[in-house]
Parts: structure tokens; C-alpha cells; sequence
């Protein structure tokens, strides 16, 4: 299941259906209706759906066959399909034959290929494609820099992303709140940089500006924006880039 802005996908076995605003087409129904019950979609993919993501107003797929589709908003290049056109049906990403998971940003998207590596597309004015620099962004896929280990896993949020290997958590992309976990680079981190303190973990998600980890059962860590509490350990403030521990009551 994946939850955009004001719309949701989720996948029921070999079937997808999405509901919620459809302004940019995020629903994939080949409208741009507001649905208030789940259209299924699945006729409108290439292939039975193996995962999705959505956030902002756009939601990526991935197919069982590796390709991945995208559908919605596409200013930024965030569909990958090498354009900037929006689209209300599902549209192939450029060259992308291999993936397994998919993250959707804001305004970019990223996805984990069977080799262990990531690719990403779309906005990259804050480095959220992981490639080393700040560029406009790009429409297709591309490399992020090299994270050592295979990724396990990925997560985006809304201008950041994080993957998970056997032993580390690597971030990159927006750093403002301290949500990439580098410490003292409260800019930018524009290629994947290993999170400090956390090593190997179970899971980690992106939140809008901040992310957490599960080290083992209830044991998790989380950084960056604490305005609201969201790191968990009892306080609210500006927090930072260091992992601190979630507070259990």
C-alpha cells in the first residue's frame, strides 16, 4: 500500500487500485477525477504490479517483470519516462528492466535493482538523486553514486532518500533538518554518505524531515526535524542529524 498527498494505491494480490485526488492523474485511471472508492487499474499496466509507491501527486510500480510505470505529475521528470509531461495512465520508465523496489519523493523517485544497486530521476536541486551534484535533475534513470554493499532496501522522503545494506544506512538529498544524518552539513548531502551511529539495522523510513531505523525489535533510532516530536525520545525541538533512541513508554 502507498499513500500520496491526497491520494492512495494498494495492491490486492495481482490487482491495483487507487483512490483519493486525481488532479495530476496519480490515480492512473486515464482520468483526472477525484475517485472516492478504489478504481482498479491493473488493466493499465504492462504487467501484474510487484510493488508501489506514491508521494506528493505522482505513484510508481513496479512490475513482476522489473520493469517499473509511473503516472501523475511529471514536472520534475519524477515518472522517468524522459519527459515532462504529465500523464493519467501508467507510462514505462525509460531503460529500467531490473528493479525489485520502488520510493517516490516529492518531486523525484528511486528505485533498488536485482543488482543491488539504485537508480534515481526527476528534481535533483537538493541532490535527492544521490549522483554528487546539484543539477536541474533528470527525466530518465540514473546511477546514484556507489554505496558500498548491496541495498537491501529504500525509503524516500519528501527531498531525501536512505537504502539499507547488511551492515549500514546510507543517505542522501536534502539535509536541512538533519534528516541525512550528516552531521554538521545542514545543506545538502548530494551522494549516499553512511549514517553515523546506527550500523546495521532491520528496516529504515523517510519521513518528510526526519527518518528512523529499527535496529532489532523494538529498539529504534531516528534524526533530523523534531518539531513535533517525531524522533520519539521524549522531547520536541529542532533535533538533528544525530540518531537518538525512541523513548517507550
Amino acid at each position: 500500500m502507498a499513500a500520496g498527498r491526497n491520494h492512495t494505491c494498494a495492491q490486492v494480490g495481482l490487482s491495483l487500485f487507487c483512490w483519493g485526488a486525481n488532479a495530476e492523474g496519480q490515480l492512473g485511471d486515464g482520468t483526472t477525477m477525484n475517485r472516492d472508492a478504489p478504481v482498479d487499474i491493473t488493466a493499465r499496466l504492462a504487467a501484474d504490479p510487484a510493488d508501489v509507491s506514491a508521494f506528493g501527486d505522482h505513484t510508481c510500480v513496479v512490475l513482476i517483470d522489473g520493469r517499473v510505470q509511473c503516472f501523475g505529475a511529471n514536472g520534475e521528470g519524477q515518472l522517468g519516462d524522459g519527459t515532462r509531461v504529465t500523464r493519467s495512465t501508467p507510462t514505462l520508465v525509460s531503460g529500467l528492466t531490473d528493479a525489485v523496489e520502488i520510493a517516490a519523493g516529492n518531486t523525484h523517485s528511486c528505485a533498488r535493482r536485482a543488482t543491488g544497486a539504485v537508480v534515481c530521476w526527476g528534481c535533483n536541486v537538493f541532490g535527492q538523486l544521490g549522483i554528487g551534484m546539484m543539477t536541474a535533475g533528470s527525466t530518465t534513470p540514473v546511477a546514484t553514486r556507489a554505496i558500498p554493499g548491496a541495498v537491501a532496501q529504500i525509503s524516500a522522503g519528501s527531498v531525501h532518500v536512505c537504502a539499507r545494506t547488511a551492515s549500514a544506512v546510507h543517505c542522501w538529498g536534502d539535509n536541512f533538518a538533519g534528516q541525512t544524518g550528516e552531521v554538521g552539513g545542514m545543506g545538502s548531502t548530494l551522494a549516499p554518505r553512511e549514517v553515523g551511529g546506527v550500523g546495521a539495522v532491520e528496516e529504515v523510513a523517510a519521513g518528510t524531515s526526519h527518518t528512523c531505523v529499527r535496529v532489532s525489535g523494538t529498539m529504534h533510532r531516528c534524526w533530523g526535524s523534531n518539531m513535533d516530536g517525531q524522533l520519539g525520545d521524549g522531547t520536541t525541538g529542532p533535533g538533528g542529524a544525530t540518531p537518538v533512541g525512541v523513548r517507550w513508554m
